[in-house]
């Protein structure tokens, strides 16, 4: 088993413990990490190296000005 496997572990049986007060924190921390990994504008999807330097193909995440979806291209 993973070290990560067992911090998670540990962390959902402290998750029982917690009081209202604790779960409402713990919310508003998971709410603002979901909103920085949204905000994530590329992805390298391939990268190869090309004379002298390096090449890569990267996914973008756009806003859409019509709707504000969250799009890829």
């Amino acid at each position: 088993m993973c070290m990560h496997s067992k911090n998670i572990d540990s962390f959902l049986d402290t998750l029982a413990e917690m009081d209202e007060q604790e779960l409402d924190r713990l919310q508003d921390a998971l709410d603002q990490r979901r909103s920085e990994l949204k905000k994530k504008q590329s992805t390298v999807l391939e990268r190869r190296e090309y004379r002298n330097g390096l090449l890569q193909l990267e996914g973008r995440a756009y806003q859409r000005k019509k709707d504000g979806r969250l799009m890829q291209r």
